[in-house]
């Protein structure tokens, strides 16, 4: 990961003298989108030999990298109550677990225990990204995983990940992943 963390670390430096396990996370880990995306690459490898070696340390030091400096999301989240960080990865993962339904911003809101305008602020604060577009993205990577692992077909996948028309989830694909 480099010297940066390591040496900066007093800390981390101290648990590894007395090998101790330390965790870089103190209040866990928001997982975003960006991720995601790297955990998905990292398990959807399709090298051989050194070139997958070569490529699984790559991204597992980016995966590091990027998960060490964008929980620097602490310093954004710290104005939040424990209670709402709480309510929104539960509502996150509620989000995940209930794609194909439809979600509303006054659905998730409940589930969040928090008003409208307020959840939508406090999702875009958390997770960097509003709360219709973590959705789609969400989607699109999940019918991205239903075609390439599972075969099924474009209008399949969009039906499973919730859009009712085939050609709505084909120019949401267009329009995020061009």
């Amino acid at each position: 990961m480099g010297a940066c963390f390591i040496i900066n670390s007093k800390k981390y430096q101290q648990a590894k003298k007395e090998n101790q396990i330390y965790s870089f996370f103190n209040s866990g880990l928001i997982i975003n989108r960006q991720l995601i995306s790297i955990v998905n690459e990292f398990l959807n490898c399709s090298f051989d030999g050194i070139t997958k070696q070569s490529y699984l340390e790559s991204k597992l030091t980016e995966l590091l990298l990027i998960a060490l400096t964008s929980n620097d999301s602490t310093t954004k989240t710290d104005s939040l109550r424990k209670c709402d960080k709480e309510n929104l990865v539960k509502t996150e993962t509620y989000i995940r677990t209930h794609l194909k339904e439809e979600l509303s911003i006054e659905k998730l809101s409940v589930i969040a225990g928090l008003n409208t305008s307020k959840f939508k602020s406090v999702f875009k604060q958390v997770y960097g990204i509003t709360v219709f577009k973590y959705i789609t993205s969400l989607r699109i990577e999940k019918a991205i995983q239903l075609i390439t692992k599972y075969d099924y077909t474009i209008a399949q996948a969009s039906y499973e990940v919730g859009y009712k028309n085939p050609q709505h989830f084909t120019v949401a694909f267009k329009k995020n992943l061009g």
